[in-house]
C-alpha cells in the first residue's frame, strides 16, 4: 500500500502559495531521494505526491533557464550538488534566519550545520569564503559557488521577477559584466518558505 504524503493543494507551485516553514522543510527533506542526497523518504509514496514535491524544487531553476533562453543564452545544466546547497541554505534561512544577526545579508549562514557559519559582507573579503566554499563544505563540489538570494517572495516566479529588476542579480543570471567572464555549467535553485536561493558554478557535477 502506497504511503500518502499530506499536501494541501493550495501549496502547489501552480497556485504559487507560500509554504509554511514546517511544511516546506518536511516536503523538501523528503524530496532529496530523487536528487540522491538523503534517505529514501519517498519510497512507497503516491506518484502524484512525489511529482508535486519535485516541482517545488525544480520550478525556480526551470524559470531561470527559461529567462536565459528568452535572452538568447543557453540553459545551465541542473546540478545535484548545487541543488543540495540551495536546499540546505533555504532550510537554514527558514529555520534559523541567520540574516537577522547579519545586517539582513541573506548570504549568511547559521552555526547550526556541518558548515562554517557566519555573517557574509560583500565589502569584507575575509567573509567571502562563507559563500564561495559552501558547495565544497556541503556537497563536495570542487569549485567555488556563487549565490543570489531573495526573501519575502510568495512564489518562485516573484523571486525571479525581483532578481530581474536588480541589476547585480540580473547580471549573474544573464552573465552580464562583471559576470561575462564566467561560464556557468552548474545551477541549483530552490524556493520555499518565502526564501529563494540560486547557486551558480563553473564545473558540472
Amino acid at each position: 500500500m502506497k504511503r500518502k504524503i499530506t499536501i494541501d493543494m493550495d501549496d502547489t507551485p501552480e497556485n504559487h502559495s507560500l509554504l509554511s516553514r514546517r511544511r516546506f522543510l518536511n516536503l523538501a527533506g523528503r524530496s532529496m531521494l530523487t536528487f540522491g542526497f538523503a534517505a529514501p523518504f519517498l519510497q512507497g509514496c503516491a506518484t502524484q505526491d512525489v511529482e508535486i514535491v519535485m516541482k517545488h524544487l525544480a520550478e525556480l531553476a526551470q524559470l531561470i533557464n527559461s529567462y536565459r533562453k528568452q535572452n538568447g543564452l543557453a540553459s545551465i545544466p541542473i546540478s545535484q550538488k548545487l541543488t543540495a546547497v540551495a536546499w540546505k541554505h533555504v532550510s537554514d534561512l527558514t529555520t534559523h534566519q541567520p540574516e537577522k544577526k547579519c545586517n539582513g545579508n541573506l548570504h549568511s549562514w547559521s552555526q547550526h550545520g556541518k558548515w562554517k557559519g557566519g555573517c557574509y559582507d560583500s565589502s569584507n573579503k575575509a567573509t567571502w569564503p562563507i559563500m564561495w566554499d559552501k558547495p565544497k563544505e556541503i556537497a563536495n563540489y570542487s569549485e567555488y559557488g556563487f549565490e543570489i538570494a531573495h526573501a519575502g517572495s510568495s512564489s518562485a516566479q516573484s523571486a525571479l521577477n525581483s532578481w530581474k529588476k536588480s541589476a547585480p542579480h540580473n547580471a549573474v543570471i544573464l552573465n552580464y559584466p562583471p559576470w561575462d567572464r564566467y561560464n556557468w555549467k552548474a545551477l541549483g535553485a530552490v524556493f520555499g518558505g518565502g526564501y529563494a536561493c540560486a547557486w551558480f558554478g563553473e564545473k558540472k557535477d
